[in-house]
């Protein structure tokens, strides 16, 4: 890949690339992903994989438990309450920012266990997606950035207690306004 391949407005090219990595490299069953985007890629990035992979995609998970002959239970939050389903492996499962959840988070001994850990760096090449013919055919090009300003005017009022506050409050700015109704 590019190193300075901007994948941010490109979710089919960043989606190839994590199929590619399953179906080449992983050869996993349960992909676990967020549903939390970037710039530009709306969220649909575990949706293209599941389909890339042909797999099912469920979305908001928050917790998920194993189960034999290849399936695992998943509770996700839905309009109505939450949903506690069986599904088949493989399978996509993308994880939102729910509220509660039960997901495992790794503690401190886990990271500790695996931080001398070696693994293999691929390309995006070796997974058989070529990210510049993925980028040409992108539709939506960020052109320009602009940050938005959100500031609101303000008035700081001085006083010592809330009383010596709230006089000035009405003698500089709510007095004048019931003068003239």
């Amino acid at each position: 890949m590019q190193p300075d391949a901007d994948l941010d407005f490109a979710p089919a090219v960043v989606a190839s690339i994590v199929a590619g990595y399953v179906s080449r490299a992983d050869q996993s069953e349960l992909l676990l992903l967020g549903c939390r985007s970037g710039p530009g890629d709306s969220g649909t990035v575990p949706f293209l994989v599941a389909e890339a992979l042909g797999w099912p995609c469920l979305t908001q998970v928050t917790e998920i438990s194993p189960l034999t002959d290849h399936r695992v239970r998943v509770t996700c939050t839905a309009d109505d309450g939450l949903l506690r389903l069986t599904v088949p492996l493989p399978c996509v499962l993308a994880v939102g920012n729910a509220a509660v959840s039960r997901l495992r988070v790794p503690t401190l001994k886990d990271r500790l266990a695996h931080k001398d850990a070696r693994f293999d760096v691929l390309g995006a090449l070796d997974l058989g997606v070529d990210v510049t013919t993925g980028l040409a055919g992108e539709t939506c090009v960020l052109t320009e950035l602009e940050p938005i300003v959100r500031t609101r005017r303000g008035v700081v009022i001085g006083g010592e207690t809330p009383r010596e506050k709230a006089q000035l409050l009405f003698d500089s700015h709510l007095k004048g306004i019931l003068e003239t109704i």
